[in-house]
């Protein structure tokens, strides 16, 4: 099942705390802390396949945390919020959001959702971008503090027409390296190239997967 963006859209006014106007992808936007995310309510697993989820490793919420492939569903470690921050704007009254103006990312994915991930167990840590390295066009997704006020760039993830979640700070910190545009960097497998229990998710250029969200 793909991300279903019926709900997404519906619920994405009442989590916006507010947008700049901005030609170079600053715009903010900032999820509502009162967000509700339980097992009945936006808690939901991202996975690959039938059942390789992310998955928090041995539950630790210790900065850079990995996040890793493991084939359950159910495991405790593996349950995240989805938390809509947005939909992608490409000049729309004048917002250019969230990649970098000039990328042609937000041409690309204009008008598609924008995603937070919390981890479902303590939803105060996220999903996070800031182990990419743009040089190698490669790095690991892992857990940090969720940035809650502000941009927060490099937790947000963009849920493609095709299912693929495209990474905005990964895809900035790779434009801002080469000073033009670049094909996406996406989510998948990476330099691993395997989903076995206890491998990366990772963020690159190659190796990139369609991802299942059922309660997004």
């Amino acid at each position: 099942m793909r991300f279903t963006r019926s709900k997404s859209l519906a619920t994405t006014a009442a989590m916006l705390l507010g947008f700049g106007l901005a030609g170079a992808g600053t715009a903010t936007a900032a999820h509502a802390t009162t967000y509700t995310c339980n097992n009945t309510t936006g808690q939901t697993t991202i996975y690959y396949g039938n059942d390789h989820g992310w998955n928090n490793w041995n539950g630790s919420t210790s900065p850079g945390n990995p996040i890793n492939f493991y084939q359950s569903l159910t495991a405790n470690n593996s349950q995240w919020c989805a938390i809509p921050v947005g939909q992608v704007r490409d000049g729309q009254n004048g917002e250019i959001w969230p990649f970098t103006n000039g990328s042609g990312l937000n041409t690309r994915y204009n008008g598609d959702t924008v995603f937070q991930f919390e981890w479902a167990p303590n939803q105060i840590y996220c999903a996070d971008q800031g182990a990419f390295r743009a040089a190698l066009v490669v790095g690991p997704v892992e857990l940090q503090s969720c940035v809650i006020n502000g941009s927060a760039s490099n937790q947000y993830f963009v849920q493609s027409g095709s299912d693929y979640l495209a990474p905005v700070g990964a895809n900035n910190a790779e434009y801002a390296y080469l000073g033009t545009a670049y094909l996406p960097v996406l989510v998948g497998d990476g330099s691993a190239g395997s989903d076995s229990n206890g491998q990366p998710i990772y963020m690159a250029d190659a190796d990139q997967l369609q991802w299942n969200c059922p309660n997004c």
